[in-house]
């Protein structure tokens, strides 16, 4: 048995699998700010889904920085109290198996490429928004190689602009994610219908997406985190940005997520299967 963990900012999602393809089990729960507490329940989680089976290996996802060397997560300005903890030493030596870590949206976007939306594509830029905004450049199926990973939340579009949680000024998750959302709208994303105010925030995230596809020039643009259940409206306001904006290439397809929460799964399932022999 292997297990894929995928920690998000708001939710952490955990299942089992045999053959590194479906689904056996499947648990998910709100993330605690607090390390301890988030280890507790998952290795509780994974107790749950094992009983008395073997695990052969285990993947996990976080949100920020990895250090990929030392196996730890080093800048998460949406999960502070986790950074540089041992999680991996933790569950390997819990569990008996090897235990690897991972961007959490690089694995959502590894997933969306071999088993969601972007299958029949090279080059795939995937983009999460909701707690922040990350991203990932999948490339033949592998996570683009990077010195230090992916962070298109944290590209600067407005100098001296709003303060982010990662300590930069401007960021483009300090003005589109869910907890900038509703402090600008006074409402919830999920609950929000007012077409004036999507346009107005289609335009601040077109912008950053515009600079994703001009640095990353992707054959398509998929999206998923929890902005992404908006549907048509959101994503026909996107189109027409970019179209608009965009000179100096094609404007590539932009679509939603088909594996929704849990592309992070799946792409930890590919993962394992590329990395343990």
């Amino acid at each position: 048995m292997f297990i894929s963990i995928d920690v998000g900012g708001t939710n952490t999602r955990l299942a089992s699998t045999k053959n590194l393809k479906d689904i056996k089990e499947y648990r998910t729960f709100s993330t605690p700010k607090d390390f301890s507490l988030g280890i507790k329940k998952i290795t509780n989680a994974i107790e749950e889904m094992a009983l008395q089976s073997q695990i052969k290996a285990i993947i996990i996802g976080l949100p920020g920085v990895i250090d990929r060397e030392k196996q730890k997560l080093v800048k998460a300005p949406n999960l502070k109290n986790w950074v540089n903890k041992p999680i991996v030493d933790l569950l390997s030596k819990k569990f008996k198996c090897r235990t690897l870590l991972e961007n959490d949206t690089a694995l959502g976007g590894l997933g969306e490429a071999v088993f969601g939306a972007g299958k029949k594509y090279q080059i795939i830029a995937y983009l999460t928004l909701g707690t922040g905004l990350g991203g990932a450049r999948i490339v033949n199926k592998k996570i683009d190689q990077s010195a230090q990973g992916f962070e298109p939340g944290h590209q600067i579009v407005k100098i001296n602009g709003k303060q982010c949680s990662c300590g930069q000024k401007g960021c483009l998750e300090a003005y589109i994610s869910s907890k900038a959302f509703y402090q600008k709208y006074k409402t919830k994303p999920e609950s929000c219908t007012n077409t004036k105010i999507w346009a107005e925030f289609s335009q601040k995230f077109g912008q950053g997406l515009v600079n994703v596809i001009a640095l990353w020039s992707p054959n398509i643009v998929i999206i998923g985190g929890g902005f992404s259940k908006k549907g048509e409206m959101l994503f026909n306001l996107l189109k027409k940005f970019v179209k608009q904006n965009l000179r100096i290439f094609k404007t590539p397809p932009i679509v939603k997520s088909t594996l929704c929460d849990k592309s992070g799964i799946y792409g930890g399932f590919y993962y394992l299967k590329t990395h343990i022999k």
